[in-house]
């Protein structure tokens, strides 16, 4: 893709798009990016009901939507909202709605200002299906 071409897919840099963030760019600018384009509700929406991984940047939690009765991923994010995970949702909500794309729901924090990615639940992923282990579907 041609630069003038990328810079029009990932905005202009006065709209704090997660793929113009550097490591020099403060929190303000993602803050500012999250309010602008992303539901920062609270977790108490959610009820924990067990752990599905854990990883470098966090802990993937299966959760159950009080609101929709739907289980849902709550991705705990170590960091916060690091660059890279305001990449991942960025990314997520440009991509068009395919079965194959888990879909994100929005971003919420706790009582105790920790952040989770809400995202759909889904039973297999890529390592599953790469190992063999992978559900059988529905």
């Amino acid at each position: 893709m041609a630069k003038a071409g990328l810079l029009r897919f990932l905005g202009d840099k006065n709209d704090h798009h997660p793929f113009l963030f550097g490591h020099n760019d403060s929190q303000c600018q993602r803050d500012r990016f999250l309010a602008k384009n992303m539901i920062c509700g609270k977790a108490d929406k959610y009820e924990y009901m067990d752990t599905i991984s854990h990883g470098s940047y966090g802990i993937v939690y299966r959760a159950y939507d009080k609101r929709t009765g739907q289980i849902v991923a709550l991705k705990e994010e170590f960091n916060g909202l690091s660059t890279s995970t305001l990449r991942e949702i960025a990314i997520l909500k440009s991509l068009p709605q395919h079965p194959a794309i888990v879909k994100f729901r929005e971003v919420v924090r706790d009582d105790w200002d920790r952040v989770f990615v809400v995202m759909e639940h889904v039973e297999n992923d890529l390592a599953r299906f790469r190992e063999g282990t992978a559900l059988a579907s529905e």
